[in-house]
């Protein structure tokens, strides 16, 4: 099997481009060709201003998209961060390591009533 794989994409009236890639990036390759392109046909028809314009600024939605999302991501990993946090104080309030604020009143149900959580 080959370790790269020679393609062709075609952004926008530019001449094609020739790519080597990981057989496994194809698919992902295609479809921001197909993105950017479908992009390119709409605002083309939309906005009457030079190639090069229209293509700075289909550049700059995608980068855009790019930095939201980086951001969602860097903020889903901070909220994962704190629940693993979270989640190791409880596990050790009930291994009996540390004291907690989710332990139960003394009278409320808890493990000792259910042996199957101990």
């Amino acid at each position: 099997m080959k370790d790269k794989l020679n393609i062709k994409i075609r952004i926008a009236d530019m001449a094609p481009l020739q790519m080597n890639i990981n057989p496994s990036e194809e698919e992902y390759i295609r479809k921001a060709e197909a993105n950017v392109n479908q992009l390119w046909k709409s605002w083309s028809t939309r906005f009457e201003v030079k190639s090069e314009e229209l293509m700075a600024m289909i550049a700059f939605q995608f980068a855009k998209l790019y930095t939201f999302q980086k951001e969602r991501e860097n903020r889903a990993i901070e909220t994962i961060k704190t629940l693993e946090k979270e989640l190791e104080g409880l596990m050790a309030a009930i291994d009996g390591k540390e004291p907690s604020a989710h332990r139960r009143k003394s009278d409320a149900p808890g493990a000792k009533d259910h042996p199957s959580l101990l």
